[in-house]
């Protein structure tokens, strides 16, 4: 039997591979998925490794997968097998930064926290903003086409890829789009790329669209007894005009965490907080911001609270941003994981949507906390089971169809920005079936032989 690893450092170099030792940890991502152990794991230097990598395993019918922070919530990261891992992580640079041009150059390994760091300096950010951005890498971000907390005002990753370079599986090169702001160049390999979750390809560069940092923003939380005050205090803010960087909603058994972790008090008869971030001018921020809080009120808020500094309006961010990272604590006291559903509904359903899936949460008997991206009919559901116990298991899976069939009966999606991997692939047929086009799963496929005749690149993921 072919010792890969070994056949990998005569190919690549010894200093490229990852030690034995450290092979387990690329068999989970951080929703748990688990997978394989691979056989062999290569941190490439360059794209010229990525290229000799895929050429050795294209040419030996080895299976790999490509993998940034292991941030994926999906199982998309994790191998199915003996796989060859491509750990990009090391490929962290960030190449260049052209403001005037409005694009940054990097490589996939580079954090979005990093890169927010240094474009900063220039007065300009890249805004997809994932929970997870501090270490989540732009490779992985694109491979999923992440959304977060700034997609209702600024969209979703693939609005902010330029241009892609990318590795074939048989080793060749290519570019794709341009260091343009717009073109019109044929098929948009650019966009199909993105959120393919390394089906189709390794990236190894990225052109991303960079945006100049607002003026001024200002936050508060309302805080309200049923969802339906929260979206219209959403759906009319936006209608005036008033441009929201962040809209973001948590449930009752959420707030309840945001209680004990941060400390916030929760007003009496509260089942929802909707955290709001306004962008503007200086001259416009506080009269943006008491116009917002005033909407809120005549939406029925029970309660309004400004964020009066930035520790203020850290602990609200945070609050939100950490609720997946607090889910699992509380899971882990009780030897429970948990696993994240993610639908997507037009706003005008969402009121409606969350309030079937509490009806389903309450019969299940599952500790389920729902949260998201109001501005965009976002939902996250963390789900928390034993993964010992048929029943608890059973009805876990039970409930990720149940929110599936909820967000397409809602004219919604089984996937808002996690993306499908291997969590969800019945629901992508269930939808594609129900909106009558169940052939676009298998135009998918045909793509994918195109890019991969001989399916080495991560499959079994997006559909079998």
């Amino acid at each position: 039997m072919m010792d890969v690893s070994a056949e990998l450092s005569r190919t690549l170099g010894k200093a490229t591979l990852v030690e034995p030792g450290r092979l387990p940890a690329y068999a989970t991502d951080k929703a748990d998925f688990r997978g394989s152990t691979p056989a062999a794991a290569v941190r490439p230097r360059n794209a010229g490794d990525v290229a000799k990598a895929l050429e050795f395993c294209n040419r030996r019918k080895l299976r790999v997968v490509a993998r940034g922070a292991g941030s994926s919530l999906t199982g998309a990261a994790v191998p199915g097998g003996k796989w060859v891992v491509i750990d990009t992580s090391s490929l962290d640079r960030i190449l260049e930064i052209h403001v005037q041009d409005r694009y940054a150059v990097v490589e996939p390994g580079a954090t979005i926290g990093a890169l927010n760091k240094r474009l900063a300096r220039y007065g300009y950010f890249y805004p997809p903003d994932p929970a997870s951005a501090a270490f989540a890498t732009i490779g992985g971000s694109i491979g999923t086409n992440a959304g977060g907390l700034k997609a209702g005002l600024y969209g979703t990753t693939k609005d902010w890829v330029l241009g892609l370079e990318v590795v074939l599986p048989n080793g060749t090169v290519i570019n794709t789009g341009s260091r343009t702001l717009k073109r019109s160049i044929g098929y948009d390999l650019t966009a199909l790329l993105a959120g393919s979750e390394g089906t189709l390809g390794i990236i190894t560069k990225a052109i991303l669209k960079i945006w100049p940092l607002p003026e001024a923003h200002r936050m508060f939380a309302a805080y309200f007894g049923g969802m339906k005050g929260a979206v219209d205090t959403v759906a009319e803010l936006e209608k005036l005009g008033i441009a929201l960087s962040a809209a973001e909603f948590i449930d009752k058994s959420g707030l309840a965490l945001v209680r004990k972790h941060n400390g916030i008090r929760i007003p009496p008869g509260s089942n929802y907080i909707l955290i709001v971030e306004t962008v503007s001018n200086k001259e416009a921020a506080d009269r943006v911001l008491d116009q917002a809080i005033m909407i809120a009120k005549s939406n029925g808020a029970l309660s309004t609270k400004p964020a009066r500094s930035e520790g203020e309006r850290a602990d609200l961010f945070d609050a939100r941003r950490h609720m997946l990272i607090s889910s699992k604590e509380k899971a882990e006291r009780t030897h429970r994981r948990v696993v994240i559903a993610d639908i997507v509904v037009p706003l005008s359903q969402l009121h409606l949507s969350l309030r079937e899936m509490h009806h389903a949460v309450a019969r299940s008997s599952l500790d389920v906390i729902l949260y998201g991206h109001a501005g965009e009919g976002n939902v996250h559901a963390d789900i928390a089971y034993l993964p010992g116990d048929a029943k608890e298991t059973k009805a876990m899976n039970a409930l990720q169809t149940r929110f599936g069939e909820i967000a397409i009966k809602h004219c919604g999606s089984v996937s808002g920005e996690h993306g499908i991997g291997l969590e969800k692939k019945d629901l992508l047929k269930k939808e594609f079936a129900a909106r009558s086009t169940s052939e676009s799963i298998e135009l998918m496929k045909r793509i994918k032989k195109q890019f991969d005749p001989n399916g080495i690149l991560n499959p079994g993921k997006i559909f079998d």
